[in-house]
């Protein structure tokens, strides 16, 4: 075997799942085991349709020559098929043998038995054309070189001493590995399918194991993924290992930057929108889906029924049914059915703790949506780590912008590698580190802002506003597109002395402000503090202070002050203000920033797309829509950076002017908190696309659930599977 082999089709099925598609859910979310044991209850395809679920995934439309099978010899279901070459051999064989047939364009390998059946589609590398997916590549070379080579190494039933004894061989080098262990013995096909999508889906899988203490060093470069994580490098020589079998991923086929999948079809909830133009119709309706929920087997398919019933047929009133089972549907409809008069009735919303929501008030109808951007402290350990499965299109997006994905999203720092479990305080620690690098987190801020925003853009929701809070501007002119070229303000920020040394790192800035000598401190220069008063009170506190500053003002009853942490520390007590420090050494919105201001004004001057979409662009500098325009882009963000931020006035100002759904799209959920403190007595809805301790996926099929019912459009043929 000199020549390449791509993977081009892959099935796989047992008692749980049934395709690719749900192998790579499992797979990515860790629900993924391989047994031994004889599932003899278990129904599996014959060979004939398992060859053609193969076909399917690899577009083909007919049988090559050659079918190579494995395991139950009972099954002659191939036998009719004319002018194939059956052959009775595993693959694991021939790559160990450097001995497939190089005269063979193309063959199949299939295997049945123990609860499993599976397969994949092989082609000469030669073969390939631009119509072929490929998942993988197996190359001689690459297998040739044994343990030699860096990269993902799946464990294929290897006693975690001989694990250890493969990781030292190979550490030092410039690599990185995750154990996934695999205890299928009988054939190596599973291993190339948990390869192969790896690969092509890009991530690193989850891992039960622990091998911290069995003579691999904790600075090694080796780490065993608690949860599934993208897989950010793109080098060949970055290879999945199972035994002495290697995989890479090459640019053959149509294998381009976009790879894509249906990990939302195939995960849960289901969402499930029940449409009417009164109480009695959306009633009718959900007696239709309980009747049917009691007759149709498969969930999936009932769920994308009436979805199509509901785009077909949109009416004024929408209820949102949201749930993870059969079960749970059943107890989401029993609330709806107690608490849907009293909805209409009362005018209020309607929602349960899965998320089902109806509102008797859609706001979407007339109303605008504003995108709301959060500032720097947004970031946290683990924010965001799914989001190139569940929108695996923002990969290609992403990579257009930026040229290396992975050191803008500060990878490595937001999810640390280790060979054990993180603990509790390991995150928090984490959490505190993060917080202290202002530049990284700034840089990983706009970049998770970035990538919400497209996925927003990619249910089809347009926004009519935009707004920040404190830096989180920077992020709102990146990510509505009115820069040019966005990747030039990554790379200035990551450059700019007034982030690195001026505002934040030594507070230069600060020191040449109240001349401060070189010897104290930076902890001692500067402290941040969130207060739990009204800006009136604490303006009044501040009266005489010449070195404490309001620097934000968040709701009614919560501000910012910041300044020298000494008097801070006094004023709280004197005040007896409930407080918490925000630990982040970052001197903007104070009269400090304003040495800075014209060095500020030439970092965000940057080309701007003045006509690039009709969305108005909000500022605290002036608290109106600001002019696509790049000087008035760049002296807008510059006085923002100088100047308090009443976010309070920006929040009313974009409310007055329309502004009654606010989305945040980027990490946590602190603006739409503080939105919704602001207008607890305005009729509006606030929504996160990312919420700290809960899933992403969980988040958004809470935030659609609630678009959906306030009449706003939206795409979401991706949360439902083909028939």
């Amino acid at each position: 075997m000199n020549s390449k082999l791509a993977v081009t089709g892959i099935y796989y099925e047992n008692r749980y799942l049934k395709g690719r598609d749900e192998f790579h859910r499992y797979l990515y979310d860790g629900y993924l085991s391989y047994e031994n044991d004889d599932n003899s209850g278990t129904s599996l395809p014959d060979y004939k349709d398992l060859a053609r679920h193969i076909l399917n995934d690899a577009g083909m439309d007919s049988y090559p020559n050659t079918i190579f099978v494995l395991g139950d010899d009972s099954d002659d279901s191939l036998n009719d098929i004319d002018n194939i070459r059956i052959v009775k051999q595993d693959l694991s064989e021939i790559i160990e043998n450097h001995n497939f047939d190089e005269r063979i364009s193309c063959a199949i390998f299939l295997y049945k038995g123990n609860g499993v059946a599976c397969g994949v589609t092989l082609k000469n590398i030669n073969e390939i054309s631009e119509a072929d997916r490929v998942y993988s590549v197996i190359d001689p070379e690459l297998n040739s070189k044994k343990g030699s080579l860096p990269g993902l190494y799946i464990n294929d039933g290897m006693d975690e001493k001989d694990l250890v004894k493969e990781l030292l061989i190979s550490n030092g080098r410039k690599s990185y590995c995750s154990s996934f262990r695999l205890d299928f013995k009988y054939s190596i096909l599973p291993s190339v399918i948990t390869g192969s999508v790896c690969l092509y889906n890009r991530f690193f899988p989850a891992s039960g194991s622990n091998i911290e203490g069995r003579g691999v060093e904790k600075n090694s470069p080796f780490f065993i993924p608690e949860k599934s994580m993208t897989w950010f490098n793109k080098e060949r020589d970055v290879s999945v290992k199972f035994n002495d079998i290697f995989l890479n991923i090459e640019g053959y086929g149509n294998n381009t930057d976009i790879h894509p999948n249906k990990y939302l079809a195939y995960a849960t909830p289901y969402i499930i929108p029940l449409s009417g133009d009164d109480e009695t119709s959306i009633l009718r309706k959900a007696d239709m889906f309980e009747d049917d929920l009691n007759k149709v087997d498969i969930l999936s398919t009932l769920s994308k029924r009436y979805y199509e019933k509901y785009v077909e047929d949109k009416r004024k009133y929408t209820v949102v049914l949201t749930a993870d089972s059969r079960d749970e549907l059943k107890k989401e409809l029993h609330f709806l059915k107690k608490g849907l008069a009293g909805s209409f009735k009362s005018g209020e919303d309607f929602i349960t703790p899965n998320g089902s929501y109806f509102t008797p008030d859609p706001l979407g109808v007339n109303g605008k949506i504003a995108f709301v951007y959060p500032g720097v402290g947004s970031i946290y350990t683990g924010v965001g780590q799914d989001i190139f499965q569940m929108y695996p299109e923002l990969f290609s997006l992403f990579s257009s912008i930026v040229k290396k994905p992975s050191e803008v999203i500060k990878e490595q720092i937001l999810y640390p590698r280790s060979l054990s479990k993180h603990s509790e305080n390991f995150i928090k620690e984490s959490d505190r580190s993060i917080r202290s690098d202002i530049k990284s987190i700034s840089e990983s801020g706009i970049a998770f802002c970035l990538l919400y925003t497209m996925a927003t853009y990619g249910f089809g929701i347009n926004p009519d506003m935009g707004l920040g809070y404190s830096m989180g501007e920077v992020a709102m002119f990146t990510s509505l597109g009115v820069w040019k070229n966005p990747a030039k303000m990554s790379k200035r920020l990551s450059e700019s002395k007034t982030f690195k040394n001026r505002l934040t790192g030594n507070l230069e800035a600060v020191r040449d402000y109240w001349n401060i000598e070189k010897g104290v401190e930076n902890s001692d220069i500067w402290g941040q503090y969130t207060v739990f008063a009204s800006y009136q009170e604490v303006e009044k506190a501040l009266e005489n202070e010449e070195r404490v500053f309001i620097t934000l003002v968040n709701t009614d009853d919560e501000v910012v002050i910041a300044g020298d942490p000494k008097d801070c520390l006094r004023i709280i007590e004197r005040e007896g203000y409930r407080n918490f420090p925000l630990n982040i050494a970052l001197a903007i919105h104070s009269p400090p920033a304003y040495l800075e201001y014209e060095k500020l004004v030439e970092l965000f001057s940057l080309d701007v797309n003045e006509d690039r979409s009709d969305t108005q662009i909000y500022s605290s500098s002036c608290y109106l829509n600001i002019p696509k325009r790049e000087k008035a882009v760049a002296n807008s963000i510059a006085k923002t950076f100088c100047e308090k931020v009443d976010f309070p006035k920006l929040v009313n100002k974009t409310y007055e002017d329309g502004a009654r759904i606010y989305i945040e799209t980027g990490p946590r959920k602190i603006c739409c908190q503080w939105i919704d403190e602001i207008l607890k007595d305005k009729r509006h809805v606030s929504v996160p696309f990312n919420v700290k301790g809960i899933s992403d996926i969980n988040t958004v099929v809470k935030v659609v659930a609630k678009l959906l019912s306030h009449g706003v459009d939206m795409n979401l043929t991706k949360f439902y599977r083909a028939y």
